[in-house]
């Protein structure tokens, strides 16, 4: 069958299921289908949201991180996502952020008290573990800078960093615990992208063009410092003792883009020995003296114990392209990572070994057919074959023995076909257990 033909027969079979909806696009006789399918909710009238099926519980990017403990988290994203676990990131809610803007940056200093920044310079506070957020208001000079990054040390002194300002770094402070941010007085003339608070004084951020500020007076005012290279720096941590530290950045070349220091920044030392293949580093944390993690590209996840003398190479493959973009060493056994597609990583044994905590088919999913509100079932690359019974809060991986499904079709519970490449045509008649091959 040609592929509009399909298309037609697709649409035909899925407008018996006002609850979902497939786009699929037909450029110069392919069909170029949507990675997800998305859900309509079938709850009360009034409720016209739309939900995420796969991955769950959302597959915006992430961002930022910020855990209180091992088991109590918040994690924020693209379009305005805010997530919350309470044990350890096996699951999460969904919180309502109150803005669609992109979320860069999250700070909590305990159970209920936290600030998450973003995009034109967006700053929302929460007192009540996020079931609330309510706006404060960045300076207005320079105004509508997007917000990067975040960092409190307690509940009144915070800090958050962002974009160029009309002629220096924007940088945000506030000593109340954001009833009134002021404009930092720094000669910074680049972007920043990572900031944190080592005590009530003390704070350190970068950006571009080896960019490294340190403040003295709780965030007021930021000097520049020696800086050991010229490539754009994406995050700094420091152990509480405020000596030893990690900057990290994006450059490949020519290696692994991280400095450390023992003596609390007056020198920086490159790190060497991360061993595989560079990838630009987006996040580090630092726990200790000993204890450090740094992710970034294609899932790219280094851990030393031992001060930096060595360290083990934790990359998470299965990830593909996936890039890491923060990373939480609550202590030297649990450590979190949020990154690209909604991914969540978490590992209770040091890094040996690491659990994706964000469940869902990374497939390519081409075409889904209902036969009700709560029947349903989608196909994709790799023989993909799911099947949900709950009106897809859940979905059951089925075995196809296929390598590419390009269309599904049932007529009800149990009789529904598959189609795919080299003509590939199967039926079932017990709802996708087995199947037979037609001609």
């Amino acid at each position: 069958m040609d592929p509009a033909g399909l298309v037609r027969r697709f649409i035909a079979g899925l407008s018996r299921s006002r609850a979902w909806l497939v786009a699929v696009v037909v450029l110069a006789g392919l069909m170029v289908p949507i990675v997800a399918a998305a859900y309509i909710s079938t709850g009360p009238a009034n409720d016209k949201s739309w939900y995420w099926q796969n991955p769950v519980p959302q597959g915006n990017d992430l961002r930022a991180a910020s855990w209180i403990d091992s088991q109590t988290g918040w994690t924020v994203g693209l379009s305005g996502v805010i997530l919350k676990s309470v044990d350890g990131g096996s699951t999460w809610d969904c919180l309502n952020s109150g803005t669609v803007r992109d979320l860069t940056g999250v700070s909590f200093v305990d159970a209920n008290r936290g600030w998450a920044v973003g995009l034109a310079g967006t700053i929302r506070r929460t007192a009540d573990g996020g079931s609330t957020w309510t706006t404060q208001t960045a300076p207005t000079t320079p105004a509508n800078r997007s917000l990067r990054a975040v960092s409190f040390f307690d509940s009144n002194v915070g800090v958050a960093v962002g974009d160029r300002g009309t002629s220096t770094a924007t940088i945000a402070y506030t000593t109340n615990g954001g009833a009134t941010w002021r404009a930092a007085a720094n000669t910074s003339t680049v972007a920043l992208a990572g900031v944190e608070m080592v005590s009530a004084t003390q704070g350190w951020a970068v950006g571009a063009s080896g960019e490294i500020l340190k403040s003295l007076d709780g965030g007021g005012t930021w000097t520049q410092q020696p800086s050991p290279t010229t490539s754009a720096l994406s995050s700094v941590s420091f152990a509480p003792d405020g000596l030893t530290g990690y900057i990290v950045g994006t450059a490949t070349t020519p290696g692994w883009t991280i400095f450390k220091t023992v003596d609390g920044g007056v020198s920086w030392t490159a790190v060497t020995g991360l061993g595989g293949t560079v990838r630009a580093l987006y996040a580090v944390s630092c726990l200790d003296a000993s204890n450090t993690v740094a992710v970034g590209g294609v899932g790219a996840i280094r851990r030393t114990k031992d001060g930096g003398l060595t360290w083990l190479d934790q990359s998470q493959p299965l990830l593909g392209t996936t890039t890491l973009r923060a990373v939480s060493l609550v202590d030297s056994s649990n450590g979190k990572v949020v990154g690209d597609y909604g991914s969540v990583l978490v590992t209770n044994d040091g890094g040996s070994f690491w659990t994706s905590e964000a469940p869902g088919t990374s497939a390519n999913l081409y075409a889904t057919s209902f036969v009700d509100s709560d029947n349903g079932y989608a196909v994709g690359t790799g023989g993909t074959f799911l099947r949900t019974l709950d009106a897809g809060q859940s979905w059951e991986t089925l075995s196809s023995g296929a390598a590419v499904l390009r269309g599904v079709q049932f007529v009800n519970l149990n009789t529904g076909w598959v189609v795919g490449d080299s003509g590939l045509i199967r039926k079932t008649t017990d709802g996708g257990t087995s199947w037979t091959q037609q001609s």
